[in-house]
């Protein structure tokens, strides 16, 4: 069994279909990530880092449903956009003061992950969004 680290670039889009959003920069409304494959991973952490300004909560969602391989890759996932079912795993408050947020990873059961900016007010331009995985 060999270890699989995936440690990229996650794209933030301003909406929910990654086939057919556009990618954003700015935390100045709703904003959804990429599809992350995540089943064969069992330990990550995305890091999310704006200028403070906006206000909201920042989810982490997961799904379980039937989709594409994992092992296609993730351009492919998100071309497809098969995962519509998404629930809400881990939720944080951002504040106005706030400049960036961990999303820790444990005991990784889904198969699909991705993040959800559900804002309320403010703006903030993003300047990274890093996922880092580790499974096998």
């Amino acid at each position: 069994m060999s270890a699989i680290i995936a440690n990229y670039e996650l794209v933030l889009k301003d909406g929910y279909d990654p086939s057919t959003s556009t990618a954003a920069a700015n935390l100045n409304a709703d904003r959804y990530s990429e599809i992350i494959p995540i089943e064969r991973a069992f330990v990550g952490s995305i890091i999310l880092k704006w200028d403070a300004g906006p206000v909201g909560n920042l989810y982490y969602q997961v799904s379980n449903q039937f989709g594409v391989g994992d092992d296609e890759g993730v351009e492919r996932i998100n071309s497809n956009n098969i995962i519509s079912v998404w629930a809400n795993h881990t939720t944080i408050a951002i504040g106005s003061t706030d400049n960036n947020a961990v999303i820790k990873l444990t005991d990784i059961g889904s198969r699909w992950g991705r993040i959800f900016f559900d804002s309320t007010s403010g703006t903030g331009n993003v300047s990274s969004c890093r996922v880092n995985v580790k499974g096998w």
